[in-house]
């Protein structure tokens, strides 16, 4: 676990890095790392894990960022661990050279289980904001998905919908 952290953190600081040689164009990289707690709220599914992500994309006029989202979810309530991928889209509401930027965003992706087959889609909207380098988002998601369960010697898929609430505080490299 601690290498998969390790390369979500060093993937967005390394290539920012290297983009921060004094560039200004419409389009620039950007990474984000973030750390989060996610919380079921549907009546059928308790539940609640921890979060830790890396995006990396690019940001086009400094108004819209859109990139590719990996993760690391661990399941607090049932000890199982998931990976997550998908895309993620940003609209920053006020221009970014504003000290606090207001954004709305959408993730579209999925979540697969490392243990067991346990897969879903995921739909995820969010709002937050941008105060310099640091990012504080609050999400909803939405998942739809399939567990494999075998019982008696039978394997059965049954479907699954989960709604959570997320918070997560993070770093953007520009």
């Amino acid at each position: 676990m601690r290498r998969i952290i390790s390369i979500l953190i060093l993937i967005p600081a390394v290539c920012g890095l290297a983009n921060s040689q004094g560039k200004t164009s419409v389009i620039n990289y950007r990474g984000e790392i973030c750390l989060g707690d996610c919380q079921s709220i549907s009546r059928k599914a308790n539940g609640n894990g921890l979060l830790a992500e890396s995006t990396n994309g690019i940001l086009i006029k400094d108004k819209f960022f859109t990139g590719i989202q990996t993760g690391y979810m661990y399941s607090l309530t049932n000890s199982d661990s998931f990976l997550m991928a998908g895309i993620d889209n940003k609209y920053m509401i006020t221009n970014k050279s504003n000290t606090i930027v207001p954004f709305a965003a959408l993730r579209l992706g999925g979540i697969f289980n490392v243990n067991r087959v346990d897969n879903a889609l995921i739909v995820s909207p969010a709002i937050g904001l941008e105060i310099r380098n640091f990012v504080i988002r609050f999400a909803y998601q939405y998942f739809n998905g399939y567990s494999q369960i075998k019982e008696n010697g039978r394997i059965t898929n049954t479907p699954y919908h989960i709604n959570s609430v997320c918070v997560s505080l993070g770093l953007t490299f520009n």
